[in-house]
């Protein structure tokens, strides 16, 4: 999450937001966006789901594009938090490390696989 800070401050400030409307958005103090952005403090979890809402943006976006396990994980739990039918399994994912999430998903592809065996398991969640 090197560029998160940069990331904010460029969506903020795009949008003509200051960082105080963004606090108030996020449920943050000023002084704590101004932390995540000069790159003094990280975001967690639930800020960053707050500032993709604040955006309207997914965490997926928010965070960049970058390959690699961790971005693999904020996907999945990107996906899972947008579905209303999935969310209980957002809210079990949140502290579950890429290998949980990835056993997750392949033991839902395998149901989803027998019932409807002419599924496509590459399907996003």
């Amino acid at each position: 999450m090197a560029n998160i800070g940069k990331t904010i401050r460029t969506m903020r400030m795009s949008r003509g937001m200051s960082q105080a409307e963004l606090a108030v958005r996020i449920g943050k103090k000023r002084s704590a966006v101004g932390n995540y952005e000069n790159g003094t403090r990280e975001p967690d979890l639930d800020t960053i789901e707050a500032l993709a809402d604040a955006f309207n943006v997914s965490m997926t976006d928010l965070l960049g594009h970058e390959t690699n396990e961790e971005e693999e994980l904020w996907d999945y739990r990107e996906q899972l938090r947008r579905d209303p039918e999935r969310r209980i399994l957002f809210s079990m994912a949140r502290n579950a490390n890429i290998e949980d999430v990835r056993r997750a998903v392949a033991v839902i592809d395998a149901l989803k696989k027998a019932s409807n065996p002419g599924a496509d398991s590459d399907e996003p969640i």
